[in-house]
């Protein structure tokens, strides 16, 4: 099992339509602002939370839930 973090980059044209640009399979962490590194922060933690914690057992409190055998 394993899964990948991709990107995807996004323009509003002054129609407001969305308008796909392209997607990235090894998208850019670097922070050029706080703001931002909160962002990216939050998406590493969701991404990691979503996939490798179901996978051990962790529920939302961050304590493992391990079936008992």
């Amino acid at each position: 099992m394993g899964f990948e973090l991709m990107g995807y980059d996004f323009m509003v044209d002054t129609d407001l339509k969305v308008w796909l640009i392209e997607i990235n399979e090894n998208p850019c962490l670097d922070t050029l602002s706080p703001e931002q590194g909160e962002l990216i922060k939050k998406l590493v933690n969701d991404t990691l939370h979503l996939t490798v914690d179901s996978l051990f057992g962790v529920n939302d409190s961050g304590s493992e839930n391990f079936p008992q055998h």
